[in-house]
């Protein structure tokens, strides 16, 4: 029965005419309508198949070509960091690294027989081993005298650097001064001879100081100033002293803050512009406080690490 159903299927579509074969309505038979497709149509459906495969291709090779990279990546960062630790470990095993405490000062010798006096709040960085093939060279942030000793290399005086944040001091063999501190570098020379370079500004020659000569820079300024001081009274705090000559008030509570710690204010815009001379030990900071009253004449006011300074009432 069923091989008779199909032949007739068959028999009916091929006594179908071109015209478009029986009626559809006719049950004898199945009417089928068949619509050509334009060229065009063709042509488009393969160029999106032909896409989609090259797609699929294409992403089979960039996958697993991106997980390479991925790799190389994490394996160059291992790399780099395994690197910029054995830099920081060599240089934590090849730097000493000197600091002192608000109120503090210590004297340091260095490989050459050099010796550095920090002042409070201070920090020196020097190599451990010092030889021929590299300068003699120290790294400064707060204020430090030096006493440089005098060496020879191949017949010739080998230098001497400090290193501050706005100026490189270059000696040979000489006694100085060096404060670094609130974007300002100071130096100020007591014996022998030093050259001050600005190493972040090609457009400033090297300054040769002499002895009783002060010379400072700060970045905005557009040269090295220099001129002619009491060179004793820059490196009395060596002495655990403080001398002051015609110094306004409101410098002598910046040291007073970079010193000890202190939070310094002056109520009196004219009392911070007096001009104090006079000297005052350091060795007890309640001490120079109470000397401060009776020198100047002036009022202190100390709450915890603030320190209040006005005037006297007449």
């Amino acid at each position: 029965m069923k091989k008779k159903k199909k032949r007739r299927l068959f028999e009916d579509l091929e006594n179908s005419g071109s015209d478009g074969g029986q009626d559809a309505s006719s049950p004898e038979g199945v009417y089928i309508e068949v619509t050509p497709v334009p060229d065009e149509k063709v042509r488009q459906e393969w160029q999106k198949l032909e896409t989609r495969l090259d797609r699929e291709s294409l992403g089979g090779r960039i996958r697993p070509l991106f997980q390479q990279w991925q790799r190389l990546a994490a394996t160059l960062t291992g790399l780099l960091l395994v690197a910029l630790a054995g830099w920081w470990l060599h240089g934590e095993l090849t730097t000493e690294r000197i600091v002192t405490a608000y109120g503090e000062t210590r004297t340091v010798s260095l490989p050459d027989g050099s010796l550095v006096t920090l002042n409070a709040h201070s920090e020196l960085r020097y190599r451990r081993q010092w030889d021929e093939a590299h300068p003699r060279e120290v790294w400064l942030g707060g204020e430090a005298f030096f006493e440089v000793a005098r060496k020879t290399v191949i017949h010739k005086p080998a230098k001497f650097v400090v290193h501050a944040s706005q100026l490189d001091v270059v000696v040979v063999g000489t006694k100085f001064n060096v404060r670094d501190r609130r974007g300002k570098t100071q130096v100020v020379l007591n014996e022998g001879k030093v050259t001050l370079q600005v190493p972040t500004r090609d457009d400033l020659p090297a300054l040769e100081m002499k002895p009783g000569e002060l010379a400072e820079f700060r970045q905005s300024a557009s040269r090295i100033q220099k001129q002619a001081v009491n060179q004793a009274h820059y490196a009395s705090w060596k002495d655990k002293k403080l001398v002051f000559y015609k110094t306004k008030l409101s410098t002598v509570a910046q040291i007073l803050e970079d010193t000890y710690g202190l939070e310094v204010i002056i109520t009196d815009p004219e009392l911070a512009a007096q001009e104090l001379t006079g000297e005052i030990a350091t060795d007890n900071l309640d001490v120079l406080l109470q000397a401060m009253t009776r020198t100047f004449d002036i009022r202190l006011k100390k709450e915890d690490n603030r320190l209040l300074l006005d005037k006297i009432d007449p």
